[in-house]
């Protein structure tokens, strides 16, 4: 067994890292391999300095001033230092799941605790196999909270990960279609994203869930369970929220309801509240010199998140009393139910009564029949690098335009089009 091995080598170390940059001979340092670097590149020197090295089987140098372990595989055992370090830490632990809006409940989430308390967080949208790992390796001296985002692509993952989390505070933003090629139905995401749930709860923690999402109001009566509003205000009237995206207002309600049970009074949340903007390609809105509103909401897509996207642009363009501009891009990772799910948004499509609707991808492709007259005008591209070509076409006249699509769609190069950086 690697793990007392591993205990021995950081009994007395203050952390543990991946990044040969920062690590000190308080740390242990796990030697990754990367798609552009190897991390036993570093080990020699690292040794020399005092640091403790894990190391794959084979490759630790002759001599050093510092101990070293030998794995056969150094990626599980820089899962097994997260665990080892959690569970030394003395600080809270707030773990954030969910098939959307994860990252930005993560980072209102931190940006708001922060005005209270040390807080350490995931970067950008590492949540998976390395990342969860990688966050951990922030919880050091001083920190008194963690915020941790956990991601699922497949049935087991969450269970793994909370294994080495063991979050304090469980939250979930929503369930819905994600990763449907690997777990198979909305059935399975939902008993696969609430494994976050019952981990938390099994060691007394507590869980927050937003009262609107269909599949988690099941939990409604759950011992431990909060059941969140979709708007701060409904938590506490000094809780004046200036986002428009129903999403991102969702979101601010749930890092609300965290920050008031860690203690912190509706006072000191506000002033935040105030400042909170979505992370990139998650509901942002840059305003063109002509006064074309862009939307920027390419970052990820399934179908309960373009229907919030749909709505919150209806409900801009109806604000701003210009005409709205659709621009889709395929949603991917849904295995069986691609087609299926990109039909059952046709009629949310029509009542969209879009100025022009541009569809980019070839699922997309394959209804452009059936949505013919669902937008004043209809557009088919192969795929984002033909759509940019044209992209000009979106600013005049002024517009509300939706930039919606998942990633692999590569839909930034529109938004490069259209004059907007991403």
């Amino acid at each position: 067994m690697i793990e007392p091995l591993l205990e021995r080598l950081a009994s007395g170390r203050s952390g543990y890292t991946s990044d040969s940059r920062i690590a000190t001979p308080h740390d242990v340092f796990v030697a990754l391999k990367g798609g552009a670097r190897d991390g036993h590149d570093f080990v020699p020197e690292l040794l020399a300095r005092g640091v403790a090295c894990v190391v794959e089987r084979g490759r630790a140098p002759a001599s050093g001033a510092a101990p070293f372990v030998e794995v056969e595989d150094t990626h599980a055992a820089h899962r097994v230092l997260a665990a080892l370090f959690r569970r030394r830490f003395r600080g809270r632990v707030v773990g954030i799941g969910g098939s959307s809006g994860k990252t930005t409940a993560k980072e209102f989430t931190a940006s708001i605790l922060a005005a209270a308390f040390r807080v350490a967080k995931t970067e950008r949208s590492q949540n998976g196999e390395l990342g969860v790992p990688r966050t951990l390796e922030r919880l050091r001296t001083g920190v008194e909270v963690a915020v941790v985002e956990i991601g699922i692509d497949a049935p087991g993952d969450m269970a793994r990960h909370v294994e080495i989390v063991a979050p304090d505070i469980a939250v979930l933003t929503s369930i819905g279609e994600e990763h449907l090629n690997l777990l198979g139905s909305v059935e399975n995401v939902f008993r696969e994203e609430t494994i976050l749930f019952d981990a938390t709860l099994a060691r007394g923690g507590v869980a927050f869930a937003p009262e609107d999402d269909p599949w988690l109001s099941r939990l409604e009566g759950r011992p431990g369970v909060t059941l969140v509003p979709s708007d701060p205000e409904r938590l506490d009237p000094a809780l004046a929220c200036p986002l428009t995206h129903p999403y991102a207002r969702r979101n601010a309600a749930l890092a609300c309801a965290v920050a008031l049970h860690l203690g912190m009074p509706a006072r000191a949340i506000a002033p935040v509240l105030a400042t909170l903007d979505p992370p990139e390609g998650r509901g942002q809105e840059r305003i063109l010199a002509e006064g074309t509103v862009v939307l920027l909401d390419h970052y990820n897509a399934n179908p309960s998140s373009l229907r919030a996207g749909l709505e919150a642009a209806r409900l801009r363009a109806a604000s701003a009393s210009l005409p709205l501009r659709l621009v889709l891009g395929d949603m991917l990772d849904l295995g069986s139910e691609t087609a299926r799910a990109h039909e059952g948004m046709i009629e949310a499509l029509r009542s969209a009564a879009a100025a022009s609707l541009w569809l980019v991808g070839p699922e997309w492709s394959k209804l452009a029949d059936r949505l013919a007259g669902a937008a004043g005008e209809l557009r088919v591209f192969p795929d984002s690098a033909a759509a940019a070509r044209e992209a000009e076409a979106l600013r005049l006249p002024p517009a509300v335009v939706l930039v919606k699509g998942s990633r692999g769609m590569a839909l930034e190069r529109v938004l490069r089009g259209l004059g907007v950086g991403a």
